[in-house]
């Protein structure tokens, strides 16, 4: 009995290894798209510009770094989990981890918005967060930089408009951080109760988060 709960603790961090290699490996893949546009001229003169640029979480910006070592954290945690056992510090550590991965996921996920093939999202302040603005920001500069930038008519389409969408890279590292939620969740439920009610304790809190992100989402919809 004590060898069969050892190996599902051995296993159960094995998956949290796993997802937390691939939230590391998602920050080295291009993860999100950027668009700015500008014109120039006007009425049957006007032409317009796209600047287009591919970004990665950790290869742009200090705060994907930090995620990255983040995902490092959660994979040497996962190792000391599967060789010490669940300790309360290390489950407790793990999961406030990945709780903070996810919340700065949800707050990635709204500053994403492509309007198709053309147009950008304008906004009266920088809107790009943590992640993507020291990006927007860099893309903005060459824009200003550019050749066709330097007509008197030239200008963005708005000083803090733009569009964002994620890729790959992105994808895999939102879900890997909802399954590390999910796993080190568990994980601090078992320290208190049986693996039925750990479960069900870990899905009923996934249920509040996506009711708290449905009402969230109608508040701004008025």
């Amino acid at each position: 009995m004590i060898q069969r709960l050892r190996a599902n603790h051995a296993l159960s961090w094995v998956a949290v290894g796993l997802a937390a290699a691939a939230l590391l490996a998602a920050c080295f893949l291009a993860a999100f798209e950027l668009r700015l546009e500008a014109l120039t001229g006007a009425g049957d003169t006007a032409r317009g510009y796209d600047y287009v640029r591919t970004i990665g979480i950790a290869l742009d910006s200090r705060a994907g770094r930090l995620v990255a070592a983040a995902a490092l954290a959660l994979v040497v945690l996962a190792v000391a989990g599967s060789v010490v056992g669940s300790r309360p510090w290390l489950v407790v550590a793990a999961f406030a981890i990945s709780a903070a991965l996810v919340l700065g996921a949800i707050d990635t996920a709204d500053r994403l918005d492509w309007p198709g093939d053309a147009g950008t999202i304008g906004y009266e302040s920088p809107h790009g967060g943590p992640l993507l603005q020291p990006a927007l920001d860099d893309l903005k500069a060459d824009a200003r930089s550019s050749p066709e930038a330097r007509s008197p008519t030239w200008q963005l389409s708005g000083e803090d408009a733009y569009a964002a969408r994620g890729l790959f890279g992105w994808r895999l590292a939102i879900w890997s951080a909802v399954v590390l939620a999910w796993l080190t969740g568990y994980r601090v439920a078992r320290l208190r109760f049986r693996p039925w009610a750990s479960i069900w304790i870990v899905t009923g809190g996934t249920f509040g988060v996506l009711l708290w992100l449905f009402v969230r989402a109608l508040g701004e919809l008025e």
